[in-house]
């Protein structure tokens, strides 16, 4: 990837290597000034027509609509919903980002309904500014059963702050917020895209430095197709 990319954008058919990597890196670096090198320059160069960026439920897609106001930007860039945050039901932070959801979407959250609710007014706010794509990333595939009175008891344990979750009961949360959430995107016809099968914040030294998700992940081993087919027949059978 790395020498097709410096062959492409900057001429480089060398090898990288300790003895050529400083003169490649300021050969680079001065190919960067150049006008047709300009973020939009590269974007046009790859004869780019569309770029799917991934949002947080609650962002104002402020950066959205000024690139859609832009006569001069020919290429579109449109928000993908990604609600992995609202999801996290077993990681910090989760009922503070609940209250900015809550905020954000103009509804009060204190149970389940509510919460999915919130969602929804997020990806009709989202559908407004173009997006027709949903993106869930899991540590790993997921299924749990379970009813409405559960997840009323889960999300208030967790709101109150009584106790830890168990395995179960996040995975119970986790999946029923993607049945819901499925249901919606069908409704609307947008796509729905699981990720899966990722290794996260390998590195507690950079963690600690610059937080979660700077690029310190690695592929797992861990299977996943059981819960996978359980999930997906799940969603067919509400039609989804």
């Amino acid at each position: 990837w790395t020498y097709l990319e410096l062959k492409k954008y900057f001429g480089i058919t060398e090898s990288l290597d300790p003895a050529s990597c400083r003169s490649i890196y300021e050969r680079c670096n001065k190919r960067l000034q150049d006008e047709d090198m300009s973020v939009r320059g590269i974007i046009k160069q790859s004869n780019v027509r569309l770029i799917c960026t991934t949002d947080d439920p609650i962002d104002s897609l402020a950066a959205h609509k000024w690139i859609a106001d832009d006569p001069d930007c020919d290429f579109q860039v449109l928000p993908t919903y990604r609600p992995d945050k609202a999801m996290n039901i077993d990681k910090p932070g989760f009922c503070q980002y609940i209250d900015r959801l809550s905020e954000a979407a103009s509804v009060k959250i204190d149970d389940f309904d509510s919460l999915v609710q919130a969602l929804h007014n997020r990806i009709y706010y989202f559908a407004v500014h173009g997006c027709r794509v949903a993106d869930h990333a899991l540590d790993r595939i997921i299924y749990a059963a379970s009813d409405k009175q559960t997840l009323i008891n889960i999300l208030s344990k967790v709101m109150s702050g009584q106790s830890e979750l168990s395995i179960k009961e996040a995975d119970q949360f986790k999946t029923a917020v993607l049945l819901a959430l499925a249901e919606k995107y069908h409704e609307l016809g947008w796509v729905m895209q699981i990720h899966f099968g990722c290794l996260r914040n390998n590195s507690d030294r950079m963690f600690d430095k610059l937080g979660p998700d700077t690029g310190f992940d690695s592929m797992n081993d861990a299977g996943g197709a059981e819960a996978l087919a359980a999930l997906l027949n799940a969603m067919e059978s509400h039609g989804s």
